[in-house]
């Protein structure tokens, strides 16, 4: 036995220690028997003293007295003692306790030579005892936690980018001393095969450890053989192996083949060395085909070639072309070289090189080439690349075409192809359809909505028809997107999704579905403390023998506890999470960026701090504690209790106040600022970006005043250089409305400041979308965000304020400028409603069969800006108050016009036909401005009479009626 018995006798100690509840059935009362806890006493201390001193044998298994119904001793019988005959039912053991026997018996079986038996017998009879220190370092390694996946891949590592360059700089300068020595030196007579295998032997190989490994050279006949044993390197992207029959892959695609894009030597750049590697390995295939070598190119099968020997005989060598030169380690570096660099085209290159010297391609290395296009959206290239280099294709293949459709926001295409190849079966890799969902998940802009419900679809469909038990990963992209419904995430369907992974399937989750889950309960306002107890779960679930949680939290998990904190508006665990984060960075475990401050800020915009009653002095009643004030006049002096506590030192131990919040908020803007410029300290790597100085910007809005937060925005924008987006305007159109309203000093001016400045930046609308909702218009990178809420916001509250201040003339004009602008006749042109997400019965076709959500959870946020009355009812009380009848009419008109035509949009949406007029015709108005004809309304259909219902006809009414 090659372990010291100590140790032995110690790790069995800590399996029976552990498996004594589980692998005995006892009744619940016996957990509280003194004798039983008397056992486990004595099993703790057997534990410790196996530490100090050996001892002599294993103590023998505890046997204990039987137990009743009631849970009480049973002393009828005193068969106890003796060990029963009946067999026991033993509870399968843990898989830790599982996987701690095999590695102890595989340690056991390994071969021990002779001097180490010896050794060991030395060091038995003679040497000292192994110490305390040497028993636990050989105990924590055993406890250290293994990857079953990386145990049973257990090939050699592959080569670090470094030395795999440094290699292929070796190979340039090998390949230019034999292209120097054969073709500008002395005529080839005996062929130029002979000639480079006699070259081969002379130069030195720099990697002759990789070259023996691939090429087997006999000194004695000069034969080349592969050896082709090892196996490839081990990758996330690694093929799986399939059993299917492939089917050409050009017969399945969905659309007119694209022309087939063929790169070539002159395409590459050549200040690259592997660039340079393969334009000499070009013109070297070259002179072989010249020189007849190379018989076909197509032939991908090695040819007998006669070489003459030294002594001038000669010998048939089977061999691919080119490995007398170039060997199979020296191809494998190359195409790892362009992978590292995700260098498509030179490893389409060499691919084409490889196959004309008939050299065998690692299908590992294929797809990883192919997949670096995929990845990036190139449906062509991918295309092309299949067709040539993949002519049978299988999962895989099948896997990285739907990818790149997937990653070229060609989502109506994906999914076409996706059903397509599931109902030519067989069953498609969990991969291929986590990629169409990742991509229909985290695809924002405009129809984000119907996007995710599709998402949903296909996600049960999979479970349906495919993969019904799903791993982690995909566990994990589930429950992630929980978060992303809106106002607040989906909780209650992410937990359950968490017990289906966790309890139901069994299966052991990593940091990324903790991330998930805990952020899913931190956009809940439920949930919030549910995500700081996962988070301590997490890190409690499991620990080395120091101590050290093997789930540590990393960025996300900081991020999700962050924004937990920010709706919880408790100040004092963003203070601590804060610190926590920067003792990180400080020790390069986590960088700061822009998003952990973005939550800090809005934080500190969300705390709601203590309201300080109004102490009168001296112990006599003020006045204005007798004489009850306004909500104007409330206002007004709280601001001027904010600019006081702005000048004052908040007492310690509590809560801090609005000059407080402010003061910090500030201190860490101009923190940022500082190290930024000054290119050292932890904040230094903090992008200043529009985001986070709207965070910063949002806590001025929220508890300064007015003008401030215009210095505040001058400060934080216009003089960093820092360009303001759609959000940045609306908070300040927001705090504006509030100034106006409270009568504010230039609060009027300011705001016409903002509307005019937002007007000349994002006045005008993107224009309206004809295509369907999955895929990005014109092919483009992102979907357009949707601008209604933010024009709606801006032009309604510049309405507001004009009516606040009573410019109703001014109001107006606004008012029929936006009439213009949005006119609400263009509210029922609805995107027609995708045909995939169409309920049906068939199980093949191109339409998931089972769905996972409804019509009315896609939200449809394609409808352009309109305005309600409930947006313009100061404006509606200032003009009747006013008398302008007309006006009045207007608006009420225009009101009704948005609501009706938008209910004529949701009956069309949802398929339900009513009886509507039709669309009229634009009221036709002269010069001035003045209407010439009213509209004639006829009607689309006779109406349909119920019994009991009413019948409203809603007359759509003109501006001049």
């Amino acid at each position: 036995m090659s372990l010291p018995r100590p140790l032995l006798e110690l790790a069995w100690l800590r399996l029976h220690a552990a498996s004594l509840l589980e692998q005995q059935q006892l009744p619940r009362a016996f957990a509280k028997d003194p004798r039983f806890l008397r056992a486990n006493r004595l099993v703790r201390r057997m534990h410790a003293m196996a530490a100090v001193e050996p001892p002599a044998s294993m103590p023998p298994p505890m046997t204990f007295a039987p137990y009743n119904e009631g849970g009480r001793l049973d002393l009828s019988d005193a068969s106890f003692l003796r060990r029963s005959s009946r067999p026991e039912r033993v509870l399968p053991p843990m898989p830790e306790q599982v996987e701690l026997k095999n590695r102890l018996n595989a340690l056991m079986k390994l071969p021990v030579l002779e001097p180490e038996v010896a050794a060991l017998e030395d060091t038995e009879q003679d040497g000292p005892p192994l110490t305390e220190e040497q028993l636990r370092a050989i105990y924590v390694d055993l406890l250290t936690p293994t990857n079953a996946d990386n145990d049973a891949l257990a090939v050699e590592a592959p080569t670090d980018p470094g030395t795999r360059m440094e290699l292929v700089e070796a190979l340039e300068t090998r390949l230019a001393a034999i292209m120097e020595e054969t073709w500008r030196g002395t005529e080839i007579d005996g062929g130029l095969a002979a000639t480079l295998l006699s070259l081969r032997k002379r130069i030195p190989d720099p990697a002759t450890s990789t070259v023996s490994q691939d090429v087997i050279v006999d000194t004695e006949s000069d034969k080349v053989t592969l050896a082709l044993d090892s196996a490839p390197a081990d990758s996330e992207t690694e093929p799986q192996a399939t059993t299917e029959a492939v089917t050409p892959l050009i017969e399945q695609l969905q659309r007119a083949p694209a022309p087939v894009l063929v790169p070539t030597v002159a395409d590459l750049d050549m200040d690259q060395p592997w660039n340079r590697v393969l334009g000499r390995l070009n013109v070297m295939l070259d002179r072989w085909q010249e020189d007849g070598v190379i018989v076909s190119v197509k032939n991908a099968e090695p040819v007998p070639q006669a070489v003459e020997t030294e002594d001038g005989g000669e010998d048939v060598v089977v061999m691919p072309i080119g490995l007398s030169v170039v060997t199979l380690s020296d191809w494998t570096n190359i195409l790892q070289t362009a992978i590292d660099a995700k260098d498509v085209a030179a490893g389409d290159v060499a691919l084409q090189l490889m196959e004309r010297a008939r050299i065998p391609v690692d299908p590992v290395l294929r797809y990883r080439i192919i997949n670096i296009t995929a990845k990036a959206g190139n449906v062509d290239l991918v295309e092309s690349l299949l067709q040539r280099h993949c002519p049978q294709s299988g999962l895989d293949e099948k896997h990285l075409h739907v990818k790149a459709y997937s990653r070229a926001k060609r989502q109506s295409e994906a999914l076409r192809l996706l059903h397509k190849y599931e109902s030519d079966g067989p069953i498609l890799h969990m991969k291929t359809y986590q990629s169409v969902i990742t991509a229909l998940l985290w695809t924002h802009g405009v129809g984000e909505s119907q996007r995710r419900a599709h998402a949903w679809d296909l996600f049960a469909h999979m479970r349906y028809v495919a993969h019904p038990n799903l791993d982690v990963k995909m566990y994990s992209t589930m429950i992630r997107a929980c978060a992303l419904r809106r106002p607040e995430s989906d909780a209650e369907r992410a937990m359950d999704l968490w017990t289906e992974m966790t309890v139901d399937q069994g299966l052991e989750p990593t940091v990324d579905a903790y991330n998930a889950i805990i952020l899913s309960c931190a956009r809940n306002p439920a949930y919030l403390m549910e995500a700081f107890r996962l988070a301590r779960t997490m890190m409690d679930s499991s620990r080395d023998a120091n101590g050290v949680p093997h789930l540590s939290p990393d960025y996300h998990t900081f991020i999700a506890l962050l924004q937990s904190a920010k709706r919880m508006g408790a100040l004092a665990r963003v203070r601590w999470l804060l610190a926590e984060l920067l003792r990180m960075a400080t020790q390069n475990q986590v960088i700061i960026n822009s998003a952990i401050l973005q939550q800090v800020f809005h934080t500190y915009a969300t705390y709601k701090p203590p309201e300080r009653g109004r102490i009168a002095v001296s112990g006599e009643q003020s006045h204005m504690d007798t004489v009850p004030m306004s909500r104007k006049e409330v206002r007004r002096a709280r601001l001027y209790d904010e600019e006081e506590e702005e000048e004052t030192v908040p007492s310690e131990g509590g809560p801090p106040g609005r000059g407080q919040v402010l003061a910090e908020a500030q201190a860490l803007f101009e923190r940022v600022v500082t190290e930024r410029k000054a290119g050292s300290g932890i904040l230094s790597t903090v992008q200043m970006e529009t985001m986070l100085s709207n965070a910063y910007l949002s806590v001025f809005t929220h508890h300064a005043s007015f003008e401030r937060t215009m210095e505040v925005f001058q400060r934080a924008f216009l003089d960093l250089g820092i360009e303001p987006d759609r959000t940045t305007f609306s908070q300040l159109m927001l705090r504006a409305r509030t100034a106006v309203r409270d009568n504010e000093p230039h609060a009027i001016e300011k705001a016409r400041e903002i509307f005019a400045l937002w007007e000349r930046s994002f006045g005008s609308m993107s224009p309206r979308r004809t295509t369907s909702l999955l895929d990005s218009p014109q092919g483009a990178e992102t979907h357009p965000v949707n601008q209604s809420a933010i024009i709606e916001v801006m032009w309604c509250n510049m309405i507001e304020c004009l009516a606040f201040v009573g410019m109703l003339d001014e109001a107006m004009t606004l008012l029929h400028k936006f009439e213009t602008l949005y006119p609400p006749l263009q509210i029922r042109d609805a995107l027609p409603q995708d045909p995939q997400r169409v309920m049906r019965t068939q199980l093949m076709a191109e339409r998931p069969l089972v769905r996972f959500s409804t019509t009315t959870d896609a939200v449809d946020d394609t409808v352009q800006p309109m305005i309600l009355f409930r947006r313009v009812e100061v404006l509606h009380g200032r003009l009747i108050m006013k008398e302008r009848a007309k006006d009045i009419k207007y608006l009420t008109w225009l009101t009704n016009a948005y609501k009706g035509n938008l209910m004529v949009r949701r009956d069309r949406t949802w398929g339900r036909e009513r009886w509507y007029p039709k669309e009229p015709a634009r009221v036709k108005r002269d010069a001035s401005g003045v209407g010439l004809a009213a509209p004639k309304l006829t009607l689309l259909q006779p109406p349909v009479f119920r019994k009991g219902e009413k019948l409203t006809v809603a007359r759509a009414r003109s501006p001049s009626s």
